[in-house]
């Protein structure tokens, strides 16, 4: 997996999406389909938890008005109205919404949502990550990406039991 992750590199575009991102982990933890094989939500003895990691807000691009004047999303075209508005700002504040709306199903269902925000732990993200997650304190800042593995292990060790099934 090192190996593989080494070889990848960035695109640049489409900017930020958490909401899109959370909802295909949703998808995954629920039993109902796509994915058929999870156990039932609140099931005794499983935990299901979602580590969340974001290097950034909610960014929608595009021109407002132009049809195919900005970057394909899962939602399509900007000016194809699916964002709630042709305009970037009021786009990216509604993904912001969508994001809050998957915490909120996520948490409702028992699932412990932890977040992390590599460098870029602005006012805006804060706000949105902290209630992202289970508990304010599952909320993570990491400015350098150094640390991300000993954040990993903090979380992990709130667990004193997990299993980890396929």
């Amino acid at each position: 997996l090192r190996t593989a992750a080494a070889q990848m590199s960035e695109w640049n575009g489409s900017g930020t999406n958490v909401s899109e991102g959370l909802a295909w982990g949703m998808r995954v933890l629920s039993p109902q389909a796509p994915y058929t094989d999870a156990t039932p939500w609140k099931t005794s003895g499983v935990s299901k938890v979602v580590m969340l990691l974001t290097d950034g807000e909610n960014v929608v691009y595009g021109a407002s008005g132009q049809p195919t004047k900005s970057d394909y999303t899962p939602y399509g075209y900007l000016a194809g109205g699916r964002f709630g508005s042709d305009n970037q700002t009021a786009a990216a504040r509604n993904v912001d919404g969508w994001t809050k709306d998957v915490c909120t199903q996520l948490k409702s269902q028992g699932v412990q949502v932890y977040t992390m925000v590599l460098q870029a732990d602005t006012a805006a993200n804060r706000a949105l990550y902290s209630a992202c997650a289970s508990d304010p304190s599952d909320y993570y800042a990491v400015n350098d990406p150094s640390k991300l593995p000993n954040v990993f292990q903090t979380i992990a060790n709130k667990f004193s039991k997990l299993q980890l099934t396929n």
